[in-house]
């Protein structure tokens, strides 16, 4: 099964490593309960949890199991019993590996189990992945946690951080995107990929940028945070394209844009068409990537390049719209 359409090959295989950092390595059953979850919890290979022990029978999960002692495919017997050993086996601190592992007397094929968590990162994001017609315009690294997020929980579960997603607005999707109850480092990888996202199209990178495929994950290193625009950017622009706008630039990085000409022309507008983020790049390039509206096939993405300090005019390809040129007519 290939990736989602819009994501690289690449980008998913990272999703698997960073899977695999987060949820662990166990080639065996195992009970999460009562260390880590309040209820009886068998989970098997990354982060697959089994339902009930006829699941863990089923010929999906016991294709993955062999007999330690003779390497012959685990019988669906075999499987009711290790299921039910390990359902009634407490977790406590240490006992992982002595009483779950070494214990048993099945154990899971590497390929097989890696397998497994491909088919199933792809088969839960088959099921909600719809919710993003925007996907392939998403950089890499949010689409990689949307996707571990997907893994864990679903994406029904997180309502403000895929709305802000679709709206291009990355820095409210890592501020929404925490899990309670989860581990504190995969909430932190998840939101210093949204954060890498951010960074990344502010200052105009590659957007299929990742951190390195074999880590760090707990959590991925952070992309720098995109540099602000010099003093004589500040204030009022007017913008046309075919129609007329205004747009104000704040020092700390933010645009917004009125369609309404000002009246006071000290501060920004009482009341703002869009907001985005811009980065300077010396000696000429602004980036502004605005959030995205309703409607829009991906969020707006503007690139002057000929913004040299102090000038009175500039000009600037949009990946939507008509070329646009800014004149520092207000002040």
């Amino acid at each position: 099964m290939p990736p989602p359409l819009g994501m690289s090959a690449t980008a998913f295989e990272y999703v698997v490593n960073f899977t695999i950092a987060h949820e662990g390595d166990t080639p065996f059953m195992y009970n999460n309960w009562p260390l880590k979850n309040p209820n009886k919890d068998v989970t098997v290979g990354v982060g697959h949890a089994l339902f009930s022990e006829n699941e863990a029978a089923s010929p999906d999960v016991r294709r993955i199991f062999t007999v330690k002692a003779t390497g012959r495919p685990a019988s669906p017997e075999e499987m009711l019993q290790e299921y039910r050993r390990v359902n009634d086996l407490p977790r406590t601190q240490g006992n992982l590996f002595s009483a779950y592992r070494d214990a048993s007397p099945l154990q899971m094929i590497r390929e097989e189990m890696l397998s497994d968590l491909r088919n199933k990162l792809l088969g839960y994001w088959a099921s909600r992945g719809q919710e993003f017609p925007n996907f392939a315009a998403i950089p890499a690294q949010a689409q990689a946690a949307l996707m571990s997020w997907n893994y864990g929980l679903r994406l029904r579960g997180a309502p403000k951080m895929c709305n802000a997603i679709r709206a291009g607005d990355f820095v409210t999707a890592a501020a929404e995107c925490r899990v309670p109850g989860w581990d504190g480092q995969k909430n932190e990888g998840h939101r210093v990929l949204l954060l890498n996202a951010a960074a990344i199209m502010a200052s105009g990178a590659d957007p299929n940028k990742l951190p390195p495929p074999n880590g760090p994950f707990k959590p991925p290193p952070g992309e720098p945070a995109p540099s602000v625009g010099p003093n004589w950017l500040n204030g009022w622009w007017k913008v046309w394209d075919g129609n007329t706008y205004y747009y104000f630039f704040a020092p700390d990085g933010v645009v917004q844009y009125t369609k309404t000409r000002p009246s006071n022309v000290s501060g920004p507008p009482i009341r703002a068409d869009n907001i985005g983020r811009y980065t300077y790049t010396s000696p000429n390039q602004l980036v502004i990537m605005w959030n995205q509206v309703p409607g829009a096939e991906a969020a707006c993405r503007e690139t002057f390049y000929n913004a040299v300090p102090g000038c009175q005019q500039m000009n600037a390809n949009s990946n939507l719209y008509s070329p646009l040129v800014a004149t520092r007519k207000l002040s």
